[in-house]
């Protein structure tokens, strides 16, 4: 089976996956002994294989069955040099028996026998000193065809190699403190030197177990001494080499440990039932579903401690103080463990796990070295903890009887063989690295990634961060958050494997949104083409815009319409759209501002009255020798002035220039002249240019009128409307004239001298 230089190793036992292996035991040094059994087969199929060095060869075997018995459940065992004795519950099916069996055969075939006894169930037995071979069973069952009308039975047999029936006695327990309970045999040891027989049972109501009793026993089964445990389950037992100390295994279920579910109690007990200790023992986040126990030849024990899933074992190794002094973690599934007689473990499992971590049925048959290290096969770390614990204990009444004899069954056997495949299948060990983003936007929800805690026995996530945030998840195998608020935050998960933490963290920054957009947006006042660009209050690394022309943080445009912006700095994406307008694609009914030509008045026409026009709006500003706003301006200067409008929020500008020029006629009224007649200053008339004549009227100094010319020639010659000789003196002249720039009528009038 195994390579002679081998001192470990890690094998797969070829059969089909309907075979069982229900226990294991040593003999020596080297020889490792299996019990199997067959559920393909409904009669009775149960088969011992023994292997032994050089290893490198088939197994040894034999099949064990029973005709249409269903011959089932092997429970303990024990293997010699050429024989082995084994303890079975039979099962009803096809027709067979209930009860339970004690199985002795030695391998030469020459002799072997199987009794049994109904209504029994949990049994164990063992060699006495002599060779015989002593065993016990606890009553199944209160039906009308039990001999007993209460399950607080025990009966034990002492038999020879030859199967003959040496001495049988029944036991009837009363404990203090209890009634309507099962007792139930647990563990039987023997000590090779005194002879003596330790005997565990516990007794239970319904599913729930009360307590513990273990007895002394000679090997004529009288009772020597007892001792309850109140409270406490102990499932197990073995004894130091010398006979000096037992131990106790139990399964804790007292007050809650924390994140564990139950732990192992063990108790170490002198041979004559004085305490020398007792401890629990648990392991983080590693709940106990199974505990085994053997002796190490040294002193002290190993103790294995279980859970469900994969890498489910820790074996550790005990002083006789029960200090921890070497703990060692295994991929096996819930194993069978053997100690022989070198220090070195025989681990055996029904199922075995893949590369995800799923168990497949396949029997595993592993051997550690002396260390507990397995050639080619990975073990781990541990962390298992221990504490002191206190017992209670009870008293118990035990009353002898009776028993019934033995059943015999008929038994064939066959020799059988297997084989053992190489090899050492383990799935990747759990640990709590992790990716994550190390920087997000606020308000992304993240999720941590490459994950491999999938075969961790505990998984608790720890977030921390800004605004007090303190997060914790237990028992998830993912971790997703959404990030609200911005910030620094810290992630660390911790993952527990063989109870040990290990522990990984990471940082995310949590950004705030992007700030910025896209400028210009709106009116555009200037012509295209126009230049869009985005920014943002941290760089940018891409941008993207709707019109699918551009990769770049500015974009060219040449026509009014909406644009939008997509940008990002790597982690936050900032999303923008203008709507631009030209104002040239707005003006459809004329030019935003409409001014008249420059223009030349005349001084005496002012004011000039300005009046802008636009489609658009009614109101204007000017700017210049005159400051306001309004729909027209009066003007008194001449100047050029600036008038601004608004459209559509665009700024106009317009000049207008003004000239001003004096438009009077010409006009002089002479002050004096002498109608002589000397042919000098004879005539009094107007004089000058830009004006045409309308009529000249002369007034005497008393306001009479004394001539008036209504064409022309537009003078006087000194006569008055008679005739008459005007006498010399001072008049008054007006003049009324069309002024030729104006075309408008004035009229001036001044003194007059008359002289003679």
């Amino acid at each position: 089976m195994f390579l002679q230089a081998q001192s470990s190793f890690s094998k797969y036992l070829d059969v089909p996956a309907a075979y069982i292996v229900y226990n294991m035991a040593t003999y020596g040094s080297d020889e490792v002994s299996l019990l199997l059994y067959d559920f393909n087969v409904h009669s009775a199929n149960v088969y011992y294989a023994k292997f032994k060095p050089p290893y490198d060869g088939g197994v040894e075997a034999y099949r064990i069955h029973s005709g249409t018995t269903l011959f089932s459940f092997p429970f303990n065992f024990v293997a010699g040099d050429d024989y082995f004795i084994s303890q079975h519950w039979f099962g009803s099916g096809g027709g067979g028996l209930s009860g339970a069996c004690i199985f002795y055969m030695d391998t030469s075939l020459q002799n072997h026998w199987l009794y049994y006894k109904p209504w029994f169930g949990d049994g164990y037995f063992g060699q006495l000193a002599s060779g015989d071979i002593t065993f016990f069973y606890s009553v199944a069952s209160t039906s009308s065809s039990s001999p007993y009308d209460a399950a607080n039975v025990v009966e034990g047999f002492v038999v020879d190699q030859a199967g003959q029936t040496l001495l049988q006695r029944g036991f009837q327990f009363v404990i203090e403190g209890h009634e309507d309970y099962i007792v139930q045999v647990e563990k039987m040891v023997v000590d090779e030197q005194s002879g003596k027989v330790f005997l565990l049972l516990s007794y239970r109501s319904g599913s729930s177990f009360l307590g513990s009793v273990l007895l002394i026993l000679d090997e004529s089964l009288n009772i020597l001494s007892s001792v309850v445990f109140s409270g406490d389950w102990y499932r197990d037992m073995t004894m130091e080499a010398d006979g000096s100390f037992l131990y106790l295994l139990g399964a804790y279920e007292g007050e809650p440990i924390p994140g564990v579910s139950g732990g192992v109690l063990l108790t170490r007990l002198s041979a004559d039932f004085d305490l020398d200790w007792s401890k629990l023992y648990y392991a983080e986040h590693f709940d106990y579903k199974r505990a085994a126990l053997s002796g190490v030849p040294s002193g002290g024990v190993n103790l294995v401690y279980s859970t469900e899933g994969a890498f489910p074992t820790i074996l550790a190794k005990l002083n006789e103080a029960g200090e921890i002094e070497e703990q060692t973690g295994y991929p096996f599934y819930e194993p069978l463990v053997a100690v022989l007689d070198d220090g070195s473990l025989c681990m055996v499992s029904n199922q075995t796990f893949d590369q995800s971590g799923q168990t497949t049925f396949q029997i595993e048959v592993a051997k550690t070295d002396a260390s507990g290290n397995i050639e080619g096969c990975e073990v781990f770390s541990t962390c298992l903890l221990s504490e002191d614990r206190s017992l209670s204990f009870g008293e118990v009444e035990i009353d002898t009887l009776s028993v019934s004899d033995l059943l015999s069954v008929e038994v064939q056997i066959e020799p059988w063989g297997f084989n053992f495949i190489d090899g050492c299948n383990l799935p990747p060990a759990p640990n709590p690295n992790f990716l994550l983003p190390d920087t997000v936007c606020v308000g992304t929800c993240v999720s941590a990634e490459d994950l491999h805690n999938q075969l961790a026995h505990g998984v608790q996530w720890h977030l921390s961060g800004p605004g007090g945030t303190d997060e914790v998840v237990d028992d998830s195998l993912s971790f997703s958050k959404c990030f609200e608020n911005p910030g620094t935050y810290e992630l660390s998960q911790t993952v527990w494997f063989l109870g040990c933490p290990y522990s990984y963290s990471r940082q995310v920054v949590v950004l705030e949104n992007l700030e910025g957009g896209i400028e210009p947006e709106g009116v555009l006042c200037n012509p295209p083409p126009a230049t869009l660009s985005v920014s943002a209050d941290r760089p940018l690394l891409s941008f993207s815009w709707n019109s699918g022309s551009s990769q770049d943080e500015v974009l060219e445009v040449s026509q009014s319409g909406t644009y939008t912006a997509e940008v990002t700095d790597g982690y936050c994406v900032l999303r923008d759209t203008v709507v631009i307008d030209f104002l040239d694609e707005l003006l459809t009914e004329g030019p935003g501002l409409l001014l008249p030509e420059d223009t030349s008045v005349c001084e005496q026409r002012l004011p000039y009255v300005l009046r802008p026009y636009s489609p658009y709006l009614d109101s204007f500003a000017i700017e210049g020798a005159l400051t306001g706003s309004g729909t027209s301006f009066s003007l008194w200067q001449e100047g050029t002035y600036e008038v601004q409008a608004e459209v559509y929020g665009c700024p106009l500008t317009d000049e207008f220039a003004l000239e001003v020029n004096d438009c009077s006629a010409l006009v002089y009224l002479p002050t004096a002249f002498s109608p002589d007649g000397d042919g000098i200053n004879d005539q009094y008339f107007p004089q000058g240019k830009y004006f045409e004549g309308i009529s000249l009227s002369i007034y005497d100094r008393w306001g009479g009128m004394l001539y008036q010319a209504s064409s022309p020639p537009f003078l006087w010659d000194g006569l008055a409307a008679s005739g008459e000789r005007a006498p010399a003196g001072m008049y008054i002249a007006c003049f009324e004239y069309l002024n030729l720039r104006l075309q408008e009528v004035e009229q001036r009038c001044g003194e007059l001298y008359l002289i003679r």
